[in-house]
C-alpha cells in the first residue's frame, strides 16, 4: 500500500497510508482543494479529483466542507503517559544492544578504578558515547524510512517532520533523539533521569511542549496500528520472558554465591622476581611435605613454593613462589549433593574471580593423576601478560580448585605449575 502525503493549508504532511486519508476527509481536516501525492504519481493532485478517494468525498453528508461548523479532532498532542509508554517499548526492543555494549562499559569502568587501568576510562566514555549514538540512530532511521517505531505505532504516537526525503528526516530525527536522550533521559545517568522524566511530565502536563521538542504539535496522536500491535506485543512477551528467565538464572547464581561466600583472591603483584632470571633456572629436586588440614592427607611440594600463609582456616590455602612470580590459591567449597548442577557451579565460579582473571577459553575436561578435572584458562585482568588458570575438581557435593597465576610462561613454569596441582589434588577426599 502507497505512503500518502497530503496538504493542510500551506504545510504538508505524510507519509500516512490510505485509511489515515480518508479518517482527514471523513473528519473535515481534507478538503476537495487540498492536495495528495504518492510515489507512483507524477504531480500533486487536488483530493477532490482523485479517483482513490472520490467514495470518501461523495460518502460526505450533505452540505460543502465550507459549512461545517467544527471538524471532529483528529490529530491530538500526545499527552505525557502515551510517549512514555511507547519510548519505553522502543528501549525494551533495544535491550540486546544495552546489555552487551552496558556490560563493557562497567567492566571497564570496574578495571579503571579496581586495577589501575587509566586507559580504560577513556575506553568506557567511547563506549558510552557509542551507545547513546546507536540508541539515537536506530529509532531515527526506522521513522524517516516508515514514518514511526514499534512503540510510537502500538500506541499510536506519530513524530511529525517537516520534511519528504529521507536524510532530511534522518537529520530532524536523529537530531530529536539527541536531545530526548540528553533533556529528557539526562544522558541514563541515574539520579538525574528521573528528575528530567518529571520535569518534562510536568510541562506537557500543563500542555507546554516538552524541551527538545521545538514545536507542541509535532507530537500527535493517531489511530494506533493494530497490525503493528499483533505484530510487536508477542515481541514484547517474548521479551519479558527471556528477562524472567535470566533473573531466575541470576537468583540461582546469587543463591550459590551465598552459599559459598566470597572467594579470596591473593595479590600476586607483590611477589617479587626477575623475568630475565627465570629462563635461566632449572628444576629442584628438593621437596618439602605439605599436609591438607581438611582431609589429613600429605603432599611433597617443591620447596620453591612458600609455606601458606594462612594456616589456621581448613578451607582457603595461599602458596607463592617467588623465585618464579607464581602464585596459587587452594580452596575447597561445598556446592551441595550430588544432584548440584556443576555447570551452574562453573559459570558462578568464573564470574567470582573475573576480577583477578578474564577468561580466554571454554571450561574443558582435563586428567590430574587420572581423575578428571575441570579448567579454564585466561589472562590476568591488570595484566595482560600474565597467565591465570583455573582448575576444579568435583565430587560428591565437594569441590576443590585451584587458582595458579604466573607471570610468564617458561618451561620451568609449566612443569612446576604441573607437578604442584598433581600434588595438591593428590590430597583431596
Amino acid at each position: 500500500m502507497a505512503d500518502w502525503y497530503y496538504t493542510i493549508g500551506p504545510k504538508r504532511a505524510g507519509p500516512v497510508d490510505e485509511e489515515i486519508i480518508r479518517r482527514l476527509i471523513e473528519t473535515g481536516h481534507v478538503t476537495r482543494d487540498d492536495y495528495l501525492w504518492h510515489e507512483q504519481m507524477t504531480d500533486w493532485e487536488k483530493a477532490g479529483l482523485n479517483r482513490v478517494f472520490a467514495d470518501s468525498f461523495a460518502s460526505l453528508a450533505l452540505g460543502s466542507e465550507e459549512q461545517r461548523v467544527a471538524p471532529k479532532p483528529f490529530f491530538l498532542p500526545a499527552r505525557p503517559w502515551r510517549r512514555l509508554w511507547a519510548r519505553l517499548f522502543d528501549l525494551l526492543m533495544m535491550s540486546p544492544l544495552f546489555t552487551i555494549v552496558g556490560h563493557d562499559i562497567l567492566v571497564a569502568a570496574y578495571l579503571y578504578f579496581h586495577g589501575n587501568r587509566p586507559g580504560l576510562l577513556l575506553a568506557a566514555l567511547v563506549l558510552y558515547l557509542m551507545l547513546i549514538s546507536l540508541a539515537a540512530m536506530i529509532p531515527a532511521i526506522c521513522m524517516a524510512l516508515f514514518g514511526t517505531t514499534p512503540g510510537k505505532a502500538i500506541f499510536g504516537v506519530w513524530v511529525f517532520a517537516p520534511h519528504e526525503s529521507f536524510w532530511p528526516r534522518f537529520r530532524f530525527y536523529f537530531g530529536r533523539e539527541y536531545r530526548v536522550w540528553f533533556w529528557g533521559c539526562a544522558m541514563g545517568i541515574p539520579p538525574l533521569f528521573i528528575l528530567t522524566f518529571l520535569f518534562q511530565y510536568r510541562r506537557l502536563k500543563v500542555d507546554l511542549n516538552a524541551s527538545y521538542d521545538r514545536e507542541r504539535s509535532s507530537v500527535l496522536v493517531l489511530r494506533p496500528s493494530r497490525i503493528a500491535a499483533l505484530i510487536m506485543v508477542p515481541v514484547m512477551l517474548l521479551l519479558i520472558g527471556c528477562a524472567i528467565v535470566n533473573v531466575s538464572d541470576y537468583r540461582s547464581d546469587e543463591r550459590i554465591t551465598a552459599s559459598h561466600g566470597a572467594l579470596p583472591v591473593p595479590s600476586y603483584e607483590s611477589v617479587p622476581f626477575d623475568r630475565m632470571v627465570v629462563p635461566n633456572l632449572t628444576p629442584t629436586d628438593s621437596t618439602k611435605t605439605w599436609v591438607n588440614p581438611r582431609s589429613g592427607r600429605g603432599a611433597r611440594i617443591s620447596k620453591i613454593w612458600e609455606h601458606p600463609y594462612n594456616d589456621s582456616s581448613k578451607d582457603t590455602f595461599v602458596f607463592r613462589a617467588p623465585t618464579l612470580g607464581m602464585t596459587a590459591l587452594v580452596s575447597h567449597e561445598l556446592i551441595g549433593n550430588d544432584g548440584a548442577d556443576p555447570t551452574a557451579y562453573l559459570k558462578d565460579l568464573e564470574r567470582r574471580v573475573g576480577h583477578i582473571m578474564k577468561s580466554t577459553s571454554d571450561w574443558g575436561a582435563a586428567y590430574v593423576n587420572g581423575v578428571q578435572i575441570m579448567r579454564v584458562s585466561g589472562i590476568a585482568t591488570t595484566a595482560s601478560e600474565t597467565r591465570a588458570e583455573l582448575t576444579v575438581f568435583m565430587r560428591g557435593g565437594n569441590a576443590w580448585l585451584a587458582l595458579i597465576v604466573t607471570p610468564g610462561n617458561s618451561e620451568l613454569q609449566s612443569i612446576e605449575r604441573k607437578n604442584f596441582l598433581s600434588a595438591i589434588f593428590g590430597t583431596v577426599n
